[in-house]
């Protein structure tokens, strides 16, 4: 499965980079360095010339493309393409993978909002690609569960979302999905 699901994502992201010139290409392969756990090109020369990773480059280039689709699946004023949800909810799939503890926590506060602001989107795209759904669900059920009052409590969510979720996402799936969010 996990085989598939890197080569699957490996040819979303080569596509994105050639139907997408406009500086995406730099993006896909930021985004598989993370899926891969592949350090990529961010290197610099220290003091006496010798080739360093840089570690900080290359967090600062993961920050900036997570902001980047935050940001616009986030803009209420802003409508997005089915594309760049998917590459938002991949980069929570590579953010629980790969436990990047920063970016983990983004998700935790970033994701639910947007959920409630593209609910019907999220969950389409949720059904065409079912390996989103344990981190997005999982990121979810984290928005709760921080100690900051939210504007949503957990039973209101599940009670307002609950139907839609089953529906769209199907019994099974639907369910794995609430499973998560409930933390069973």
């Amino acid at each position: 499965m996990k085989k598939i699901l890197t080569i699957t994502t490996m040819v979303f992201l080569g596509s994105l980079s050639l139907a997408n010139p406009k500086g995406k290409g730099d993006e896909a392969t930021e985004i598989l360095n993370n899926l891969l756990k592949v350090k990529g090109d961010h290197y610099y020369a220290d003091s006496t010339g010798t080739k360093r990773y840089d570690s900080l480059g290359a967090w600062n280039a993961w920050e900036d493309i997570y902001i980047t689709y935050s940001k616009a699946c986030g803009d209420k004023k802003k409508e997005i393409s089915d594309d760049d949800l998917k590459i938002y909810l991949l980069l929570a799939f590579i953010a629980k993978e790969n436990q990047h503890g920063a970016t983990s926590e983004y998700f935790s506060e970033d994701l639910t909002p947007v959920f409630l602001l593209r609910e019907k989107q999220i969950l389409g795209v949720l059904k065409e690609l079912p390996y989103l759904v344990p981190p997005t669900c999982h990121y979810l059920n984290r928005y709760f569960e921080s100690g900051d009052p939210k504007s949503v409590r957990k039973s209101d969510f599940l009670k307002d979302h609950q139907n839609s979720i089953l529906m769209i996402l199907g019994d099974s799936l639907g369910q794995k999905c609430l499973d998560q969010i409930t933390g069973k």
